[in-house]
């Protein structure tokens, strides 16, 4: 063959023309004469590696390296060789060395972070790209890196939505509507995300917003109970009545056993003094064998007709009107601790109002049917108010 150092001078002026495929046959044939040339060897592993064939570059720049181990440039070809081909451990540890012996190089900097921030060590690798930006200050993958790692990492939906739940929980209503509407961009056809960012919304008292994610929800699940419940909050919350109780009705046709839909139809009508409207059914004088029958096997629509049927005990000192309005002021005490379950906070003095209300109502009912899903709404308080540490 001809003069070696001609031939080099050949590889690298190919190389220059963008050629490497050229270059790299020029390498590999001072190799056959002189395969200790770690010129060569160099040459060869970069023309590899503008080929895109790590693999093999991995091969030359190593045995490079084992011939001139403290040549950082060389280290720092094996290392970055390593990471394109996915050897991300020893791309690390070669890449650490060739700074170390060399930390001036940019280019070494900036392959670590890569490194590093593929590994999850988003700290280490923002501190190596702001480093390689301090040598190079024009080095654009480094400002992208470094934006990429100071970046909140994108989570499986599953992280959002627990976050997004737990935040609501704590009436902590920005930080949960900022989770579900990462969730929503991470799964924008999932129902339950919609779902939460609506939660959320109406949390913030964002009545429209809130309908709008929670209609999205509804789209793509149309028995998304939770979203149909929520929809007939943010519609009521609007002043929207004749929709909410038509939205009521949309929860029941899912689920006829819903009690919150029940409930929450029964109080928008007896807003609107619909009294007739707010009574589902009429509530007899059962025998103390069929009452019992009915409580045990009823089930959640009985039980709230039986509650709103309270409005119809007759009250024996000053009548029916006044038997309504006690009715109507235990279905409001329900309606605010409903809503503040809804938004994450609980008002204990709500609570020990309606256990008050349940209490006093309780002495004027004989109706086994009423006197149980009394007894039931005050247990639930009673719990409440136990979470809450002031019932005693």
């Amino acid at each position: 063959m001809t003069d070696p150092a001609a031939a080099a001078v050949q590889a690298r002026r190919s190389m220059s023309a963008d050629a490497p495929d050229k270059a790299l046959g020029i390498w590999q044939s001072i190799l056959l004469e002189q395969p200790d040339s770690v010129e060569a060897l160099v040459g060869a592993a970069d023309c590899l590696m503008a080929l895109k064939r790590s693999a093999q570059a991995i091969e030359y720049y190593r045995a490079a390296a084992a011939k001139n181990p403290n040549q950082g440039s060389f280290l720092f070809g094996l290392g970055t060789a390593e990471a394109a081909a996915g050897e991300l451990t020893d791309a690390r540890r070669h890449l650490e060395e060739s700074i170390r012996l060399d930390d001036a190089n940019p280019h070494a900097h900036n392959n670590l972070a890569s490194v590093l921030l593929r590994q999850q060590d988003r700290q280490g690798a923002f501190q190596h790209y702001q480093r390689a930006i301090s040598l190079k200050p024009d080095l654009d993958s480094a400002r992208r890196g470094a934006a990429a790692a100071a970046a909140e990492p994108r989570q499986p939906i599953e992280v959002y939505m627990s976050r997004g739940f737990a935040a609501i929980n704590k009436a902590e209503f920005a930080a949960a509507k900022h989770d579900f509407q990462k969730a929503v961009i991470s799964s924008p056809l999932t129902s339950q995300s919609w779902a939460g960012l609506g939660l959320a919304q109406l949390g913030l008292w964002e009545r429209q917003e809130a309908l709008e994610s929670l209609e999205e929800a509804v789209r793509h699940d149309p028995e998304n109970v939770e979203a149909l419940y929520h929809r007939v909050i943010a519609l009521r919350a609007l002043g929207r009545a004749e929709d909410a109780v038509a939205a009521c009705q949309d929860v029941l046709s899912v689920d006829p056993s819903e009690v919150r839909a029940w409930a929450a139809r029964g109080a928008i009508e007896l807003e609107r003094g619909r009294i007739a409207r707010a009574i589902p059914v009429e509530v007899d004088s059962p025998t103390e064998e069929s009452a019992a029958s009915s409580v045990a096997g009823s089930g959640p629509i009985a039980a709230v007709d039986s509650l709103l049927a309270l409005q119809e005990v007759p009250d024996a000192t000053t009548g029916r009107s006044r038997a309504v309005l006690r009715g109507v002021d235990l279905l409001d005490n329900l309606d605010e601790i409903r809503l503040g379950l809804l938004v994450g906070t609980i008002p204990h003095t709500k609570l020990s109002a309606l256990m008050n209300a349940v209490r006093e109502s309780r002495e004027e009912v004989d109706d086994p049917r009423l006197a149980a899903v009394l007894d039931e709404i005050e247990v639930r308080a009673s719990v409440e108010l136990a979470k809450l540490g002031r019932f005693s």
